[in-house]
């Protein structure tokens, strides 16, 4: 195998992103162990040689995910014949289980001894268990970015590491920011007077509709007509929405109408939002993660499409009680969640007025949220996760 090169295959954003971090913690821990990658932007700006450009395929969704097989099958066997010529040290797969199990699987037939490692590895505690047992036949080593994981996918057989959380890390300096105001939500100490729970100030609630066009067709009408009656309770509301890339508040306004006063925030400040928010309305995904690091209250609602919701309550429900991610994570119900047909205004806006309105209550939120962020601990998950790459390397 070549000394110190490492392959990386990402073909997600986000996954690009977390890989970049550890791109540069490999760089700093050891001069000579190069990158080479599938990916984008973020692991071409850490100093990694980009081989495949993997930007602008991500997907979600039968139809557009066979709109990209034609892409996808192409970088399969472009990246096994890389993999073969080049000869690595060690492969990292990062995320996306629907291709990168299969090209694990293809790599451990082709090369026995090649390290294969696994950063952000599938959800299979929550979604098709099944792939633990494939997960199992070509993995090296998983590196988890959920407390929890470690021991889960060690019970089943596939040795894992937990090394800390990437989201988590790049909100630090947010966190801080956050932190240091007077309504910071710290774990001890009393609420100052001037907060959302009293009468005299307005709430300041970030909206997360989603990205994908067909979640925010469900998501905007919904939380539209939560704002329109928490408008109706007494109080005033900041409502600032977030805009996902490509998403203008004309298209919003065709779904359903937008409430006075409502300010846009375009995309890529999606953080400061969080950050000065009292609370956050948002569809189920990342978000409500970095919603529960920032320590800000929340209610999380999903709508999807009928066929695909029975198949999720089916899928889903069988190995959780909850489906928001805090909740999922705390073991218990920290943040009130509302699923398909129990998701409805009128329920959403009165568990938010009711939270801001009651200092106790939003108190309690707030701690809840602080200590499952301080169950992550301090780790940096990009220097972690290298050392063990360094490590599995020889």
């Amino acid at each position: 195998m070549n000394g110190g090169r490492v392959f990386f295959s990402c073909v997600e954003v986000s996954a690009d992103l977390h890989a970049g971090q550890v791109a540069r913690a490999l760089a700093a821990l050891d001069a000579d162990a190069g990158v080479v990658a599938a990916g984008g932007d973020f692991l071409a700006a850490s100093g990694a040689e980009v081989v495949m450009d993997t930007r602008g395929h991500a997907v979600m969704g039968l139809v557009e995910a066979a709109r990209h097989l034609p892409f996808y099958h192409r970088l399969h066997r472009r990246a096994l014949d890389y993999i073969g010529r080049v000869q690595p040290a060690a492969v990292v797969l990062v995320d996306a289980p629907a291709y990168h199990i299969r090209l694990g699987l293809a790599l451990r037939a082709r090369f026995p001894d090649l390290p294969i490692l696994y950063y952000v590895p599938p959800k299979a505690w929550a979604w098709k268990p099944g792939r633990v047992a494939r997960l199992a036949r070509f993995v090296t080593r998983l590196l988890c970015i959920f407390p929890f994981e470690e021991d889960w996918y060690g019970q089943r057989g596939v040795p894992a590491v937990y090394v800390g959380n990437p989201t988590l890390d790049e909100l630090r300096p947010v966190i801080a920011r956050r932190e240091s105001r007077p309504l910071a939500g710290a774990a001890e100490g009393p609420l100052p007077a001037s907060g959302p729970w009293s009468g005299g100030g307005a709430r300041a609630v970030a909206v997360f509709p989603g990205s994908r066009d067909a979640e925010i067709r469900r998501m905007w009408p919904l939380f539209s007509a939560a704002m329109h009656l928490l408008r109706e309770r007494r109080g005033e509301w900041d409502f600032s929405v977030a805009l996902a890339p490509g998403v203008e508040p004309a298209r919003l306004k065709s779904l359903a109408p937008i409430p006075a006063k409502t300010t846009f925030v375009p995309a890529g400040e999606s953080h400061a939002l969080l950050a000065r928010a009292d609370f956050v309305l948002a569809k189920s995904g990342t978000t409500t993660l970095e919603a529960a690091f920032l320590g800000v209250p929340m209610i999380v609602a999903y709508r999807m499409n009928p066929l695909t919701a029975w198949a999720a309550r089916f899928m889903v429900k069988r190995h959780l009680d909850h489906f928001a991610l805090p909740n999922i994570l705390a073991g218990r119900r920290i943040v009130p969640e509302f699923f398909q047909g129990e998701a409805t205004p009128r329920r959403i806006a009165a568990e938010a007025g009711d939270l801001l309105e009651d200092h106790a209550r939003y108190r309690r939120a707030q701690n809840d949220l602080v200590a499952l962020r301080a169950g992550f601990g301090d780790a940096s998950a990009g220097e972690r996760a290298a050392e063990i790459i360094l490590e599995e390397m020889g």
